[in-house]
C-alpha cells in the first residue's frame, strides 16, 4: 500500500472544512481508504466526511476528546 497523494495542512485556517475541501478536489466522489496516524481530532473528522459510500478509514494512534461524527453518514446507500 502507497500514498497516491499528500496533503499539506500547515496554511490551513480551518483544518476540518480546508481538509475536506482538499481531499474533495483530488476524489470529488470521496475516497475509497483513508489512513490516519495523526489522532488530530479535525483531520480524523475531515477524513470521515470524505469517504464515498462503503469506504474504510483506519485509525492508528490515541486520540483525546471525543470524535464527533454523525454515524448516520456513513451507512448511506448509493
Amino acid at each position: 500500500m502507497g500514498a497516491t497523494h499528500t496533503i499539506d495542512t500547515t496554511s490551513f485556517s480551518d483544518l476540518k472544512a480546508d481538509l475536506e475541501k482538499a481531499i474533495k478536489e483530488i476524489e470529488p466522489q470521496g475516497t475509497n481508504f483513508g489512513l490516519d496516524t495523526t489522532a488530530v481530532l479535525p483531520i480524523i473528522e475531515a477524513g470521515v466526511q470524505s469517504l464515498q459510500t462503503g469506504g474504510q478509514l483506519l485509525l492508528i494512534g490515541i486520540m483525546q476528546g471525543s470524535l464527533n461524527v454523525d454515524l448516520s453518514d456513513l451507512l448511506a446507500v448509493s
